[in-house]
């Protein structure tokens, strides 16, 4: 089976501050990762150079090999667009566009990247995404209304819903749940593990309990280096090591 990310000998500086440290793994497709660890350790810097999010910090300098489906992620000759559609990435802080209506959000990636042939289709690929998302069966009276009246949780979804619009291979989130109420956040759990028959997903957590709830694999990162590395048939035994010194970490 192709794996859906190895990376290699990865380091990442912002000026003189090493940030990430020789980081290596690789992880089949169709999995959960988990990112955790204290803050600081290089989570979300990790989860940016995967798309190359990583470019928009001028101080920023990186080494090593990202391979994302046999991809070169840090080639020169990559096309960001289509990198950045097939490695979706939703944000901690929910971010749909204000201006745009929940339709709208969602049909924006699609109709851009030209995935639909005609109207048909982009009604059919928007009521998928937010079924996905779970959010379908709260907007689908709404869906010409502004986000502005839908709540955090919602919201998020949204943004999840958003980013499997453009048919994503790689799902990337940084701490999606951490700004939610405790019902979105088991809404979206239950959407990541679905979501795992079609595609690979990466979130990076704060919460050692979610992460063993819901992921195949865990990476912990500590000052920027991986100090534990483990499959779904070494959690347990990972956690046993792990879980005094991380669960302070842990929310």
């Amino acid at each position: 089976m192709l794996n859906a990310l190895i990376v290699k000998n990865l380091n990442v500086w912002y000026g003189d501050r090493h940030v990430l440290k020789d980081v290596n793994f690789s992880l089949p497709q169709n999995k959960i990762l988990a990112i955790v660890g204290p803050s600081g350790s290089g989570k979300s810097t990790l989860l940016k150079v995967i798309n190359r999010l990583i470019d928009l910090n001028p101080l920023a300098r990186v080494s090593g090999s990202v391979r994302v489906l046999g991809m070169e992620v840090l080639s020169d000759g990559i096309n960001l667009a289509t990198l950045r559609r097939v490695v979706g990435m939703v944000f901690q802080t929910p971010n749909p566009f204000p201006h745009l209506s929940i339709y709208d959000n969602v049909a924006l990636g699609p109709r851009y990247n030209r995935l639909v042939r005609n109207k048909e289709e982009l009604d059919e690929l928007v009521k998928e995404s937010l079924i996905k998302a779970a959010l379908w069966d709260e907007v689908k009276d709404r869906l010409h209304e502004k986000p502005v009246n839908l709540s955090g949780g919602q919201q998020q979804r949204l943004c999840i819903a958003r980013a499997l619009a453009n048919k994503p291979r790689i799902l990337l989130l940084d701490e999606p749940t951490s700004n939610i109420d405790p019902l979105s956040t088991q809404k979206i759990e239950h959407t990541l593990l679905e979501l795992k028959k079609g595609i690979t997903v990466v979130i990076v957590t704060h919460s050692l309990r979610q992460a063993l709830r819901i992921s195949d694999y865990l990476l912990f990162l500590e000052n920027g280096r991986v100090v534990n590395y483990g499959s779904a048939e070494e959690i347990s035994e990972v956690r046993s090591k792990a879980i005094g010194s991380y669960l302070k970490y842990s929310a």
